[in-house]
């Protein structure tokens, strides 16, 4: 499996495709551990609401980034 089901989903509802982000930049969100703007909040959101949890395991695995890495991102306060 790769990381196009997660990518997938996370710009499933972005109508603007010059909006959409990339596989690498959604990875170094979860990388650098936190959100810059408003789109990449969105991105997270959505993850965090639509992805199933095979998609964000197989992105991870994918990108070579521990599942606490992703998730300190997911359920930041």
């Amino acid at each position: 499996m790769t990381d196009a089901m997660l990518v997938a989903t996370a710009n499933c509802s972005i109508g603007d495709k010059k909006k959409h982000l990339t596989s690498k930049q959604i990875a170094n969100i979860f990388l650098h551990g936190k959100v810059r703007n408003s789109l990449e909040q969105y991105i997270i959101d959505t993850i965090k609401e639509e992805a199933l949890i095979q998609e964000i395991e197989a992105f991870a695995k994918f990108h070579n980034l521990s599942l606490e890495q992703i998730n300190k991102v997911l359920y930041a306060k």
